[in-house]
């Protein structure tokens, strides 16, 4: 469920953090360590809790469709039972006991928030969780300028997304400078002179929390090289 389901991945959609964070200790991704260390987008992560579940047949216990319409608790036996609707058949069913009902996900529809001057605006807006693969392979291929709104995870995605797609007709629009790590160059590159700007990234960090040296913190990210900021005030 979540972001990461069918219905809600937006074009591009990947967990930031390396494979080999992100997958069972006894079951990678890839025998690659180099694929290992990247990063994986969300149609190979549901392919691989698929594969996985077969791996371990443990698919019989995935309750897949399904909605959660109540949760019935009894304080005397401690237990609790859940009314749960089949979303393909509308068929309701009860199941339980159980000792414990955990919600793991929790997602929502996208919101466009309603900006000065929008009823006048003739371009389409759209929220992230609408742009699929299709929607944004045909704006690239009629040029159109977009512009991205927010500073979110999201919002470095749908860059990212643009960016592999070779469509440069784009904005970037967020409230203040941020700093962006080069994922590639710390996880891919091990070489000698990474490995030191990764030290030099810790201790500007460390510097950074004593007062007034602000600028020197600043200036040894800067040469750490790992890192890069855009954007002002």
């Amino acid at each position: 469920g979540g972001t990461f389901h069918a219905s809600r991945a937006y074009h591009g959609l990947q967990i930031h953090g390396p494979m080999w964070i992100t997958s069972f200790k006894d079951y990678p991704y890839s025998p690659s360590r180099d694929e290992m260390d990247g990063k994986v987008r969300s149609d190979i992560f549901t392919k691989y809790m698929d594969d996985f579940a077969e791996a371990k047949d443990i698919r019989k216990h995935y309750e897949l469709n399904s909605k959660v319409n109540a949760v019935k608790y009894d304080s005397r036996q401690r237990k609790a039972r859940v009314v749960v609707e089949n979303t393909l058949t509308q068929q309701e069913r009860e199941d339980g006991p159980f000792d414990l009902v955990l919600f793991a996900s929790l997602a929502d529809g996208g919101t466009v928030p309603v900006l000065p001057g929008a009823g006048d605006f003739r371009g389409r807006s759209i929220h992230a969780m609408q742009c699929n693969t299709e929607l944004i392979r045909d704006i690239v291929a009629r040029e159109q300028k977009v512009v991205i709104v927010g500073g979110s995870k999201t919002a470095s995605d749908m860059v990212l997304a643009f960016h592999w797609e070779g469509h440069e007709n784009l904005e970037w629009v967020y409230r203040k400078p941020y700093i962006f790590w080069k994922y590639e160059r710390v996880f891919h590159d091990r070489s000698l002179f990474n490995v030191l700007g990764g030290v030099v990234t810790i201790v500007a960090f460390l510097v950074s929390v004593i007062p007034g040296a602000l600028f020197l913190s600043a200036l040894l990210l800067d040469l750490a090289g790992i890192d890069y900021m855009c954007g002002k005030r």
